[in-house]
């Protein structure tokens, strides 16, 4: 119908609202470091031998000592039994699951036991996943290169050119534009006969003349 007066009604979303039990309290089962159990501590009130024996089987758990066991606590109804047990489990951590079941649950007969049972037993399993690297460190101390079959041929290039000589040709001595051999003299010369400042050069006479039979001819003033 039509809203008449006072303020808009406010339309909103609530927060969820967690399941409040008997037992939602608990976090905890109360104990110290050393595994001494506090009167009041984390919801536990009480029932001090019974928190320490379940303290002792945390930390055989913890240590995986007890792995695929079960653990029974048996006593008069309203003793605290459940409450351990929740305790136990607030302590394991959040990876723990914790299912609550009744005994009307287990004696029906619309199911059966076995049946339940392992409808709980599904609702409590944990999967962790664990996973392992191994890391090679070390120093590298030699490489070695495979080479072809065939080979190959490492080419060096030439070195580089020393301006402060005079080129030289394949036979090792100092190149001459004129293209006539040039013998450097051991003789001091003069420094004006100097043609590229490494001495002086040495004049070859021409040749004797020869005859037909290219013998030299001999002069009759040197003959005796």
């Amino acid at each position: 119908g039509e809203h008449r007066g006072g303020a808009p009604p406010v339309l909103g979303v609530s927060p969820p609202i967690l399941g409040v039990c008997a037992h939602s309290h608990i976090r905890g089962l109360g104990l110290d470091d050393a595994l001494e159990p506090r009167q009041v501590s984390q919801g536990m009130v009480g029932q001090l031998a019974a928190r320490r024996a379940a303290g002792v089987i945390l930390e055989m758990i913890k240590e995986g000592k007890i792995a695929g066991r079960a653990v029974l606590i048996a006593g008069q109804p309203g003793t605290g039994k459940t409450a351990i047990a929740m305790g136990m489990a607030q302590a394991l951590g959040p990876d723990t699951p914790f299912t609550a079941i009744a005994g009307s649950e287990i004696f029906s007969l619309e199911m059966s036991r076995t049946e339940a049972l392992t409808q709980a037993f599904r609702r409590s399993i944990g999967v962790r996943i664990k996973e392992e690297t191994e890391i090679i460190e070390g120093e590298v101390v030699e490489v070695q290169i495979d080479r072809p079959a065939t080979g190959t041929l490492l080419q060096i290039p030439p070195a580089p050119p020393n301006l402060s000589r005079a080129p030289q040709n394949p036979s090792g001595h100092p190149k001459n534009p004129s293209g006539r051999p040039k013998i450097l003299s051991s003789a001091p010369q003069n420094p004006s006969n100097r043609s590229d400042g490494e001495g002086g050069t040495l004049k070859i006479p021409p040749p004797a003349p020869q005859n037909l039979l290219g013998h030299p001819e001999i002069s009759p003033n040197t003959q005796n």
